[in-house]
């Protein structure tokens, strides 16, 4: 009790501890509300970009997914060969 604000300090511990879960809960429900739109305007972002390149997008699927396959392959302790072709090592 001795760290809370003055304005709770000589609150009950119930009045302290629903105020804390209600705050909690405004705080939830804020961050889950930005997260919902945050990939839209990432996709939004990301979508110029690849549109004021002059890139190949035909490629664009099968960079992601060995991509995908490299990062999921770290996370098991594997390594990617440089070369062009897939060569796993433990």
């Amino acid at each position: 009790m001795a760290f809370l604000p003055d304005s709770l300090k000589f609150k009950t511990p119930e009045y302290v501890r629903n105020s804390a879960l209600n705050l909690k809960e405004k705080r939830t429900k804020t961050i889950s509300d930005l997260r919902r739109h945050i990939p839209y305007d990432r996709h939004i972002t990301i979508n110029k970009r690849l549109e004021s390149r002059d890139i190949d997008k035909s490629d664009i699927f099968e960079r992601i997914v060995i991509q995908d396959l490299n990062s999921r392959a770290a996370e098991k302790g594997f390594t990617t060969g440089t070369s062009a072709s897939i060569e796993f090592r433990r």
